[in-house]
This record gives C-alpha cells, structure tokens and sequence, in this order.
C-alpha cells in the first residue's frame, strides 16, 4: 500500500509523509559524496546539499511536491551561508513527467506531477559547481485529483491508494479511525452534463458518530456567485439518525456554500440553500456493497441504484430560500465523498461521452416525493 505521501498544495492543507529508503546520489566536493575533510573543501561555503529524511521518492499524478522540502543546504565547518549563497537550479530530466514550476509573489519552486513514468530532478547550487543532489522520483498514475479540495478536514493519509488506477476492478478504500473526511475528485471532470458511477462500501463510522454515514457524490463549481462563494452539491445516502440503526436509506440532496459550513439547515441561511431527500427502500447495510450512478444534465441529475433508475431532481424546485444563487447549472468537477468513515469505492467511472449521458437520462424524468424537513 503506497501511504503517508507528502502533498503540499499551493493554498491548501500540507500533508507530510513517512520517510522512504532511497538510493539517490549526493554530489559534493570533487563529486564525492559523505563526509568532507577541510583539506579538501578549502575556502568553499557548501558541504553537501543533502537529501531531507522525509522527502518521498513517489509521488501521484496531480500532486504538487515543493522542492524546499526535499532537501538542505549544509555549511561546510567554519563557513556561514547568506540567502543569496543558498540560491539554486531545480531541473527535471523529463518535464512531461515532472515539471519544475515557480509560484507565488515570493518565488518557491514546487515540482508538479503531470504524467506516470521515472525521472531525476537535480538541484545544482549557484554558486558552487560541485554542490548539487539528483532525486529519483516515480511518478505514479492516478485517476483522482490531488489538488481538488472543497470540504473541510481532508485528509489523503492511511487511504489505500494502490489500487486506484488498475484498469481492472480498481478501489481506494478510507479508514475511519484519523476521523477526518475523505474525497475524490475526478481528474479533469468540469463538467455540466456527465455521468460518474462507483460501487460503494460502508464499513463502520469514527466513534460510532449517529448522524453517519453521509457518503456518495459530490459537484463542486469553480464559479464564484454574486456572493463571492463557491456552490457545492452532494448526493448521497445518509442514515435516519433519529431511528438508531444501521440501515441508510435516505436518498438526499445538499447544497452549501464551500468554504463555510452548515449541514442540514433547511430554514433559508446563507450555510444550506437546498436540502431534500427520498426514502429509498429497502436500503443498504453496513459491509453491503451498492452501485450508485448519477446523471449530471444542468439544473437535473438523475440517480441510479444499482443500474436501477431511482429518482431525478430538479435543483431550482428544493432550495428553502427565493434566492438561487448557489443553484448549479454551471459545470462542476465531481466526484465522491465520505465523512469520516470507512468506506470502500470500487469500479467507478466518470465520463461525458454524449452517447453514454444521453442514453442514462430517463425518457420521463420523475421529480416527485422529494421532501425537505
């Protein structure tokens, strides 16, 4: 299982990895590596710029890796570096795999995973020619985006990730134990008219918490409102909290604004615009295996159960409040989504093959029997 992966995201969380056994080289006086005697580093400022003990040596497709992470700059005996010593060149031996890209108004270079295959990276000082450190990195694919990020509390740490890619029966699976919430963002899914499906397992809650699961999809929009905040939607099945047991059954429907948080506040504020749900009999179990499938066509989606067409809604018929602006007709990425559970996605797709889209949006939509509480 390929776990505890650094990510470190431009405006998001920094999530650090463990440590990992690697053969890189380190170049330093006379491109020898290890320790240096005086009489044979002189006058020169740099030891060694040495490889960090936690810096990963595999990394996603999608992940961002800021390279001041992955190494140190070290003094040889008796010299003091000044910032304008410690200044240097990060290169990729093969950019279309790992690009070498500077950001911000105070300039960090991150190294940004593109596509699957091997490179080198090498960081080579400027200002001594015999210091430099090459760092071999792999590059693994992914189907999920690591830079997607519009819930709270997400955490890619203790996710098994290796079989995320396979071309046959892939999954990831969570784990409820860190009690952090966990989701999957389609690669390049913006989109307003696409189908995404996943079988879905539920497993067990953090801390036997009675108002989980909620696990299912999730659209988020990259369009700032009127209102200067992102819409996010979910569709998912939740459990009758009220009822103490461990059937989920309620087909529901949320909309919030990202970057704030309300859930289940169907009175009109700005944290939950639209809330309504179905009672979906028999429903499922915990360990019980389920597909769920949903058609993203505007304003409607169409959810499917099983390869069952279930039930459609209409986002502009739920919300609580005259005011629709967190409403979606605008392209989202989409994905799935878990609070802090143990969940296992498996056999999921995402496309906007007009051909497949079409042929999954009913003849005779059924919009009726949504409730809101």
């Amino acid at each position: 299982m390929k776990k505890n992966l650094l990510v470190l995201l431009l405006s998001s969380v920094l999530l650090l990895g463990g440590c990992n056994t690697r053969n890189n080289n380190q170049s330093g006086s006379g491109g020898q590596s290890g320790k240096q005697s005086e009489s044979e580093t002189g006058d020169k400022k740099i030891k060694e710029i040495a490889l960090k003990g936690s810096a990963p040596d595999q990394i996603y497709v999608t992940e961002k890796v800021a390279t001041t992470a992955l190494f140190e700059i070290r003094a040889n005996k008796g010299q003091t570096l000044k910032t304008a010593d410690k200044k240097v060149t990060v290169t990729s031996s093969n950019p279309s795999v790992l690009k070498v890209e500077n950001t911000g108004a105070v300039i960090t270079t991150f190294l940004n995973a593109l596509s699957a295959g091997t490179v080198t990276v090498t960081v080579q000082s400027a200002i001594q020619e015999d210091a430099k450190l090459d760092i071999n990195f792999t590059v693994l694919p992914a189907t999920f985006d690591r830079q997607a990020n519009c819930l709270q509390d997400v955490s890619w740490e203790n996710v098994d990730l290796e079989h995320e890619a396979d071309e046959v029966n892939p999954y990831v699976k969570t784990s409820a134990d860190e009690g952090v919430n966990h989701q999957f963002f389609f690669r390049d899914s913006y989109s307003d008219r696409c189908y995404m499906e996943s079988e879905i397992t539920f497993y067990s809650e953090k801390d036997g918490n009675a108002h989980l699961p909620k696990l299912g999809f999730i659209f988020s929009t990259n369009e700032i409102n009127d209102t200067n905040i992102k819409s996010v939607s979910f569709i998912y099945l939740n459990t009758d909290c009220r009822g103490g047991n461990d059937t989920y059954y309620f087909l529901q429907y949320n909309e919030i604004a990202s970057g704030v948080w309300g859930w289940d506040y169907p009175d009109g504020t700005p944290l939950a615009k639209s809330y309504a749900f179905y009672k979906y009999e028999p429903g499922v179990k915990k360990a019980e295996s389920f597909k769920l499938g949903v058609v993203k066509e505007g304003y409607n989606y169409h959810v499917y159960f099983n390869d069952v067409y279930v039930k459609s809604i209409k986002t502009t018929d739920v919300g609580f409040s005259t005011d629709k602006t967190y409403t979606q007709a605008a392209p989202t990425i989409c994905g799935m989504f878990d609070f802090k559970s143990e969940v296992k996605y498996a056999n999921y797709s995402f496309t906007t093959t007009e051909s497949v889209v079409t042929s999954k949006i009913p003849a005779e939509p059924d919009f009726t029997n949504w409730k809101g509480e």
